[in-house]
């Protein structure tokens, strides 16, 4: 969502566009691989986007998995 924010903020100047996206394109990286890494996975699933979408879609491991602990519980 935020980043669909930004990006409509700065549709209307191409610099600005570009360094926007350049801005935005590691942490989406970082996110994605945490998401994997939350289900068992290691990170380099995201590069197959139809696999990486439907591990993205599934529950998180409630156990202590090779990447770490489990995230915290929410509301």
């Amino acid at each position: 969502m935020f980043t669909v924010i930004v990006s409509a903020a700065v549709s209307g100047y191409s610099g600005l566009d570009s360094l926007a996206s350049a801005a935005l394109f590691l942490p989406s990286i970082a996110v994605g691989c945490r998401r994997m890494h939350d289900t068992g996975r290691r990170g380099w699933w995201q590069l197959i986007p139809i696999v990486s979408f439907v591990f993205a879609c599934q529950k998180s491991s409630p156990e202590m998995n090779q990447f770490g602990p489990p995230p915290p519980p929410t509301l």
